[in-house]
């Protein structure tokens, strides 16, 4: 089975998503966090989640 960690296949292109913490949704109005990955490779996607999350990550600090 593939590792999908954080990958949602809409339409025809594959999305990295992460939930927002309760105490955050309030604050940034959402319950997920989605980005657009920009393949249609499942393969493709799982080495472009990494950059997602890491940016997300960095970001925080």
């Amino acid at each position: 089975m593939p590792d999908t960690r954080w990958l949602v296949q809409r339409r025809q292109g594959w999305y990295c998503v992460k939930d927002v913490p309760r105490p955050l949704q309030a604050v940034l109005g959402k319950k997920r966090l989605v980005k657009s990955l920009n393949t249609r490779s499942l393969a493709l996607a799982q080495l472009r989640r990494w950059d997602v999350m890491w940016c997300k990550h960095r970001t925080r600090s």
